[in-house]
């Protein structure tokens, strides 16, 4: 009768270690992935702050307006050219109704 709670103490002590071993081990697996993601992230950080260096570099002013001016073959306005919203001529009723009468026939 003296063996059977030793037994169970045994027993149960057994348990508690594998128990424990199992969450050691499952702690130390956990803090492993932690730390890889980590060091992801402190990658990802440093890869954006060169992307963000390298567009700070290529939207430079100066070099966007030697661009402009090697590649884009603009003008200026001409002065004729700009008007005030009042010398525009007004629309007609008319106007307005061939505009839609056109928009209906294109659906």
């Amino acid at each position: 009768m003296k063996r059977l709670p030793l037994f169970f103490w045994l027993l149960t002590a057994g348990i508690a270690t594998a128990l424990l071993f199992q969450v050691s081990n499952d702690v130390q697996g956990l803090e492993k992935q932690l730390k890889q993601v980590k060091h992801e992230i402190l990658r990802e950080q440093e890869s954006l702050h060169v992307l963000k260096a390298e567009w700070s570099y290529l939207n430079r002013p100066d070099r966007l307006a030697a661009m402009a001016g090697t590649y884009l073959d603009l003008q200026p306005l001409p002065a004729a050219r700009i008007v005030e919203f009042t010398d525009l001529p007004h629309r007609s009723a008319d106007s307005a109704t061939a505009v839609a009468a056109s928009g209906e026939a294109q659906q």
